[in-house]
């Protein structure tokens, strides 16, 4: 009898409990798209995140996040979100990125303002292309281009080049010429012992003599300055003798 009573005040509890009614969920109507005239590379996937964004010095936070795979240009989506974390007084704002694999293709790269400070719930975002990071040149496994010799600028119709490898190989197209020789580089220094042998073909002038400052500014080299994608060859005395670059 005491169990019957037991099981009958706990069903009794149950029933009494009323369901809890689902959190209420907004949706924001985002439309993306961008200007270049690119089609989109397979399964590129496009993110969407409102963000709190009211602190100026502090990183914005995620309120809510979509991603799915981008079918067309423009594309629009419903983003939902939970409208109980709204707060009137702050600001939200919209972000978009598109990936292709795990590589940002395109993103967002202005504020998007959304739900409060008069800014409703659809809004269109139009994503910049993303720059690819771009590494600086090394001295060697780089072909440079020769840009000036002594001072005077390159103007021929194929311009000098000069490539190194890590093993100390040097080739060198002189403007008619190609030659391959011995290079010895060392922290800041570099060098070119020995004569370099290559083809010998009649050049007609300018080239000729172009190649001959070139080869004589190239025996006198001594050491070498790089600054961003530039090269400088510098003789014993720190005269740049040769200018360079990718």
């Amino acid at each position: 009898m005491g169990r019957l009573m037991a099981m009958l005040v706990l069903l009794a509890t149950v029933i009494a409990v009323p369901d809890r009614a689902p959190a209420e969920t907004a949706t924001l109507e985002v439309t993306v798209g961008y200007r270049e005239r690119i089609a989109l590379p397979p399964g590129a996937q496009l993110e969407v995140e409102l963000l709190d964004t009211s602190l100026m010095d502090v990183a914005a936070t995620r309120i809510a996040s979509q991603r799915v795979v981008m079918t067309g240009v423009p594309m629009s989506l419903s983003l939902p979100y939970d409208p109980a974390v709204i707060d009137p007084r702050m600001t939200y704002t919209v972000s978009a990125r598109l990936f292709s694999g795990r590589e940002v293709i395109f993103r967002s790269t202005q504020a998007y303002p959304v739900l409060t400070r008069g800014a409703g719930s659809e809004v269109e975002i139009t994503l910049e292309q993303a720059r690819r990071a771009v590494p600086e040149p090394t001295l060697t496994g780089t072909l440079w281009t020769v840009t000036e010799v002594d001072g005077a600028p390159a103007r021929l119709p194929r311009p000098p080049t000069l490539e190194l490898t890590e093993d100390g190989a040097a080739a060198v197209f002189a403007g008619c010429n190609r030659l391959a020789g011995r290079a010895e580089i060392g922290p800041g220094t570099l060098s070119f012992p020995g004569p370099m042998a290559g083809t010998m073909m009649a050049c007609p002038e300018p080239e000729s003599l172009w190649e001959r400052d070139m080869i004589a500014a190239l025996e006198a080299v001594r050491r070498y300055e790089m600054e961003g994608e530039m090269l400088r060859l510098l003789d014993a005395d720190g005269a740049v003798r040769i200018r360079l670059r990718p």
